[in-house]
């Protein structure tokens, strides 16, 4: 959606730039409180969500952060765990946390050796299996 919606998060880019930085500085933080100040600048830019936000968490907190959009949220229905929100952007700080206690659990048990593996995994369920099995 960033690509798509680009002319308007140019338009903002001091705040993209503002998050980044942010984000940057309090990534030794819990995922909660990184997703709790990201969503701040998240909802100043149109064509910014959740999506976007949790891809720079992940980028910056790759062991502790996790990649957040409906087709983990997918897979992981589809695979029996715990039904989440399924959209994403309706998540908050807790939400997000609790995700990614699931999903650092998912990579201890499936002996991934990190949270990217999981994702890549999770997409492999959602393009193969889940995606026709939505919630």
């Amino acid at each position: 959606s960033l690509f798509r919606l680009k002319n308007n998060v140019a338009q903002e880019y001091k705040t993209f730039l503002s998050m980044l930085k942010t984000i940057q500085n309090i990534k030794n933080c819990s995922p909660k409180k990184q997703f709790e100040e990201g969503i701040k600048f998240v909802q100043k830019v149109k064509g910014l969500g959740v999506n976007v936000l949790t891809e720079i968490l992940h980028t910056y907190s790759p062991n502790k952060c996790s990649v957040l959009n409906n087709n983990p949220l997918s897979s992981l229905y589809y695979l029996g765990f715990e039904r989440f929100k399924t959209q994403p952007n309706t998540f908050n700080g807790e939400d997000y946390e609790k995700y990614n206690e699931l999903i650092k659990e998912f990579a201890r048990l499936c002996e991934f050796q990190n949270l990217s593996q999981v994702d890549h995994f999770l997409n492999l369920v959602y393009w193969r299996y889940a995606k026709n099995h939505r919630p």
